[in-house]
């Protein structure tokens, strides 16, 4: 991939170096240039650091890379269109999230444990995961993170044993059991939130 390459020969250069291609670049001052490095050079891929949209008043993510891949004589254009492809698909699915069911009833537990653990009550995924697959393949990918999930952890510390789970998609919702199969099982969630 052109973006490893440009990564590994950045990484590559001397002091000296460094502070030529920061002038080509048009930085002004040599410790925004190595901001903007150190935050290219962690990036595990072009659509991750795309996605985080940096921006120093110098260059944006993308105008750096562009610049740079000219600078070093490679073309990143195929490269850089679907990563924008894949960051503009996966925005779709920023609201999507798998809630955590239990037969939790509050008795005496603090509002606020109850709602400093609500984290605990969402099963974290790539977005991205989601991305140009049909829905099919999107329900059979939640269902195997459901069924790894609940291999994993049974019992989530207050809230108790896991007895389903519900993936919101595009609004809509889909409701699994413990196995990851889809259920008739509705499944209500339960939010506590504190606001300042």
């Amino acid at each position: 991939m052109v973006f490893s390459k440009l990564q590994t020969k950045i990484a590559n250069l001397t002091s000296v170096e460094r502070q030529i291609l920061s002038k080509s670049l048009g930085y002004h001052s040599y410790g925004k240039f190595e901001k903007a490095f150190a935050k290219f050079l962690i990036a595990k891929s072009l659509d991750e650091y795309l996605y985080s949209g940096y921006f120093d008043y110098q260059h944006t993510s993308e105008s750096l890379v562009k610049k740079l891949a000219q600078i070093f004589a490679l073309n990143i254009e195929n490269e850089l269109k679907d990563a924008i492809n894949l960051n503009n698909e996966a925005k779709k699915y920023e609201n999507d999230y798998i809630y955590i069911d239990t037969n939790f009833k509050r008795k005496n537990e603090s509002i606020f444990m109850l709602a400093l653990s609500q984290s605990s009550r969402y099963v974290e995924f790539d977005k991205k995961e989601l991305c140009f697959k049909s829905l099919e393949e999107r329900l059979k990918f939640i269902s195997n993170l459901i069924t790894t999930h609940y291999a994993k952890v049974r019992i989530l510390p207050i809230f108790g044993k896991i007895t389903g789970y519900r993936f919101v998609h595009l609004g809509q919702k889909y409701d699994f059991d413990t196995g990851g199969n889809l259920s008739g099982k509705e499944i209500s969630e339960s939010v506590t939130w504190i606001s300042f």
